[in-house]
């Protein structure tokens, strides 16, 4: 691994691309499912309402409260329509294309971005590497969620910039894309007041620049609102019902609510250290040398506008991680001239290679939902034929308290059982008994069925030391071979 990053500096870009395509397309082929419920239930399922397939009394409240601005949904509804004007209907492939769709304009936007950087060209294509290796990096740049579609307009802006564009189209084109930005993450604005002051105090431009910037940036947001008028079917202003809604009248607060130090220590725990050591460690030594950056001027009123704010995930922070990662590679490449002879220090790095290396083969080589593999299964086992699944206690498609249509097939039908024991009641032969559990806990009476599907190989069955599979949120999908009714 460190004889890889090694020579990544020697590469040429376009061998560089090709690496970072095939990294990417990988991401975004594997990791299926959301990595928070908004990207599924914010947005796919919005789209699909507009589609006509996913009812309006199930979604989430915040359709209700027209807190949710509509520009992602409406891509989503586009692409939807798209595949099934040319018979493409199946919902897997659809959703995969908004991911590859992410992560094309993310590999632009970085090659463009990384090769504008203040390195030495040999250290811009090793940043545009690390992001690409850094464990966590292609599975959240795959994402069609609000942060990284936020992200990737604050990109398109900072490109922009620090490529050095004077023309007056492109200031238009700067305010365009943070007022896109805003209009797809409201939370964006703690960075954009960041950049508004790095433009007075570091970049001066000049009261021509200043309108049209001001032309881009309202033309961005007037967008936002049309198309809020067009899917909502009714003028609304999104950002002031989500202002009012979450910090006016504390909705957010229901979520949880933690102290202002939070984002520390969960960085530190959920970047999974060591590694996140290095991404900290060097964002605090990055952030003093590189204090007139704009993407330090950026991140700062970021971090301590979402500080501030009762409510606080990790996630929040992910508009960010660019920023963050040029920061922090600017800090270690600053650290490692000092610290490089230390035996400690070199032998730490490599164990950090050693786990970054086997949890980026995991993360962006797997679904980030384990229901994805099965949910698949039973759509291509109902494009045979209708399909009747028993489920227990609950819908298999009820995540986190809210049904989901997304991937629901209309030849399947469900019936939902309170016991394994009464499955002998509605069972059938050729029925399928859905187990969200690995073993079976309890006896099924005058049933008799066998494995159909399983997404982990057979050998794992056989490793139940402490009966963890019985605990486990592995499926298991069993067809029903013969059945005493009744």
């Amino acid at each position: 691994m460190m004889g890889l990053l090694l020579g990544i500096r020697n590469w040429s870009w376009k061998r560089l691309l090709l690496l970072a395509s095939i990294i990417l397309g990988v991401a975004a082929g594997c990791t299926s499912g959301y990595f928070h419920p908004d990207e599924h239930f914010q947005i796919l399922e919005f789209a699909n309402w507009k589609m006509g397939y996913t009812p309006e009394q199930e979604l989430a409240w915040e359709f209700k409260d027209r807190i949710r601005p509509a520009l992602q949904p409406t891509i989503a509804y586009l692409n939807f329509s798209f595949w099934e004007q040319i018979g493409m209907y199946d919902p897997f492939f659809q959703v995969a294309c908004l991911r590859f769709l992410s992560a094309a304009l993310m590999l632009g936007l970085m090659y463009r971005l990384s090769s504008t950087l203040d390195f030495p060209p040999r250290d811009q294509k090793l940043f545009f590497a690390s992001c690409l290796l850094l464990w966590f990096g292609p599975m959240l740049g795959v994402r069609f969620s609000s942060e990284n579609w936020a992200a990737l307009a604050f990109l398109g802006a900072s490109w922009i910039l620090l490529a050095g564009k004077t023309s007056r189209f492109s200031w238009f084109g700067v305010g365009f894309l943070l007022g896109i930005a805003f209009d797809i993450r409201f939370q964006m604005a703690f960075s954009i007041l960041g950049l508004g002051a790095w433009f007075i105090w570091i970049k001066k431009p000049t009261a021509a620049t200043w309108v049209f910037l001001l032309l881009g940036g309202l033309l961005g947001i007037g967008i936002g609102m049309g198309v809020d008028r067009w899917f909502y079917n009714e003028w609304v202003c999104t950002p002031w019902n989500y202002f009012t809604r979450n910090i006016l009248e504390h909705k957010a607060r229901e979520y949880g609510v933690e102290p202002w130090w939070y984002y520390l220590p969960i960085g530190l725990v959920k970047l999974l250290p060591p590694v996140s050591l290095w991404v900290i460690v060097g964002l605090f030594r990055g952030l003093y040398l590189k204090r007139s950056h704009l993407f330090t001027w950026a991140f700062v009123p970021f971090f301590i506008g979402h500080s501030l704010v009762a409510h606080k995930e990790l996630r929040f922070m992910f508009p960010m991680m660019i920023p963050v990662l040029y920061l922090a590679y600017s800090g270690w490449k600053d650290l490692a001239q000092h610290a490089w002879n230390s035996r400690a220090f070199r032998r730490l790095f490599r164990f950090s290679l050693l786990i970054n290396g086997l949890a980026w083969f995991f993360f962006c080589t797997q679904p980030l939902q384990a229901f994805m593999p099965y949910f698949r299964h039973l759509y291509l086992k109902a494009n045979e034929g209708p399909l009747k699944i028993i489920s227990e206690k609950e819908s298999i498609y009820k995540l986190v308290d809210v049904h989901s249509f997304v991937y629901n097939h209309p030849d399947i039908e469900e019936e939902i059982i309170s016991r394994i024991d009464t499955l002998h009641h509605v069972a059938h032969r050729g029925d399928y008994f859905v187990h969200r559990r690995l073993r079976l806990q309890g006896d099924a009476p005058k049933i008799l069925m066998k494995s159909a599907y399983c997404y982990w190989p057979d050998w794992v069955s056989a490793l139940n030391f402490n009966h963890w599979q019985e605990r486990s949120h592995m499926w298991r999908i069993y067809e029903i071979t013969e059945a005493e009714c009744r």
